[in-house]
């Protein structure tokens, strides 16, 4: 799912990207990983993923990811975009107060505009018994506007998925902000004379826009009504 939807859309669109990997482990030091950066390079990136660890436990992935962010040692670059995809095969142990709030709407991620995306099991670690609506990667993925894939539906859930996390970030590149809070259902768009399909753009109410997804991001020069 990396390689084919993500490093396909962001290599085909020309998109500058970075990312990193980070485990997920209560008291573990990733500091290396954060160090070891890929940029625009999606083999790497899979080759990361590989090297990260099996058998870890407590699962604080939210806390961990906080922490890189808020103490600066994962730099967001100006005018960038930022998803985080949260992977764990148990609930998230991380709780409000270790993120230093109390209300999810004011957490980090929510406050800076960073969607969390969840790949968590349908309905919690099985030995635990929760059901996946109790984990807190999981309500943030529903405060920050991100996707959740089930853990256990890799085939379908994660492809759709990063096919998303591409869409939504090379979509930001061609990003039309309307005069005028439209009537949604109303809204028809064409490029060049022809009207394109509803699923090859999105209307997002935040910013009053039109959003494309990868594969329909409009061309130089093309007239867009």
């Amino acid at each position: 799912a990396i390689i084919d939807k993500f490093g396909t859309a962001m290599n085909s669109k020309g998109i500058d990207w970075k990312a990193t990997v980070i485990g997920t482990e209560n008291g573990r030091n990733y500091s290396s990983h954060v160090q070891n950066f890929v940029e625009n390079d999606i083999t790497a990136l899979a080759t990361q993923l590989k090297n990260i660890g099996l058998y870890g436990g407590n699962e604080v992935g939210l806390k961990t990811a906080y922490r890189y962010l808020n103490n600066g040692s994962i730099a967001i670059r100006p005018n960038s975009k930022l998803s985080i995809v949260y992977i764990s095969d148990e609930i998230e142990h991380t709780i409000l107060s270790d993120l230093g709030v109390s209300d999810i709407n004011n957490s980090y991620f929510v406050v800076n505009n960073i969607k969390v995306n969840a790949i968590i099991p349908e309905t919690g670690h099985y030995e635990e018994g929760y059901y996946r609506t109790s984990d807190l990667a999981y309500q943030m993925a529903n405060a920050t506007g991100g996707e959740v894939a089930n853990l256990r539906n890799y085939e379908t859930g994660y492809n759709a998925m990063m096919q998303k996390i591409a869409d939504d970030s090379a979509g930001s590149t061609s990003e039309i902000v309307l005069s005028e809070t439209p009537i949604v259902a109303t809204i028809s768009i064409s490029i060049n004379g022809t009207v394109i399909s509803s699923s090859n753009w999105n209307y997002n109410s935040a910013n009053n826009s039109i959003v494309f997804v990868a594969s329909a991001t409009p061309k130089v020069g093309d007239k867009i009504e």
